[in-house]
């Protein structure tokens, strides 16, 4: 897991980088989800009008289909790359980007900070919205975590809009550790947000 110090010093040396490496490193922070859902994201499943990420089982690990909100930071990032049909995050226009061990290697130097992973940003963000008093269930929602067996055989509620909640929030408190945000509470409500 890494710290708020350490969260901002890899955001920074991001700032830095060209894309699509940039943009990797901040969706995979704004949104906490599985590194290579994120690096390989295909135009296909964003849908701007509805500002939402529709991830199909096939490309997750529990194999279920899952709906991203997307948040105007997460909005604004991708808006920024060149929507021509093919993978977000490409170098070529054809294929996912491919760069991670180079690019990681460019962040442990340009930030200082060594010894994590890629998955410890999902780890971070998971313990970040869970300091910020958001409900785990809410949380494994977002992060796309499985529930148990009853849970998911009684309860169909989508919960799309307390995601949505959940995200705005944690983008908001990551704009507040990278410094680019204002202080906000660190308590939210989210009725019915139960799994």
């Amino acid at each position: 897991m890494l710290s708020d110090s350490e969260l901002r010093a890899i955001w920074r040396a991001a700032d830095s980088l060209s894309n699509p490496g940039r943009s990797f490193v901040k969706a995979l922070i704004l949104s906490g989800q599985r590194g290579d859902e994120v690096r390989c994201l295909p135009w296909a499943e964003i849908d701007l009008d509805r500002a939402l990420w529709l991830l199909p089982a096939a490309r997750t690990k529990p194999k279920r289909d899952h709906e991203i909100p997307l948040t105007p930071a997460m909005l604004a990032l991708l808006c920024d790359r060149p929507q021509e049909g093919g993978p977000v995050f490409t170098v070529d226009g054809r294929k996912a980007y491919a760069g991670q061990q180079e690019l990681k290697a460019i962040l442990d130097r340009e930030s200082g900070v060594t010894g994590w992973t890629y998955h410890d940003i999902r780890r971070t963000v998971a313990t970040g919205m869970a300091a910020l008093n958001i409900p785990q269930d809410a949380i494994d929602k977002v992060l796309n975590h499985s529930r148990g067996r009853l849970a998911g055989t009684y309860n169909r509620h989508r919960y799309l809009d307390e995601r949505r909640r959940v995200l705005e929030v944690w983008a908001e408190r990551v704009a507040i550790i990278v410094g680019d945000g204002r202080d906000a509470p660190n308590v939210i409500e989210l009725h019915g947000a139960g799994g």
